[in-house]
């Protein structure tokens, strides 16, 4: 079991794919989520407990609410 009072980190390198952009090679800004979402199951790998393991456990965590900062812009 985790200690409730540790941060958990994660770093996932995600490759920007050519679809994802705008005509200047920039993300377009609603493909974060998806980005988001490929960190979150790289996170609860991590910790062995991802979602059939959660499915498993008979909790369920959605994520019911996001708010985004952009700071500086991924490119292709």
């Amino acid at each position: 079991m985790l200690d409730s009072n540790v941060l958990i980190k994660n770093n996932t390198v995600i490759e920007v794919p050519f679809y994802d952009v705008d005509v200047m090679g920039i993300v377009w800004h609603g493909n974060y989520l998806k980005y988001f979402e490929v960190g979150r199951c790289s996170l609860l790998n991590d910790i062995h407990y991802d979602y059939f393991a959660m499915e498993k456990s008979g909790y369920l965590w959605p994520v019911v609410d996001t708010q985004i900062k952009f700071i500086q812009p991924a490119f292709f």
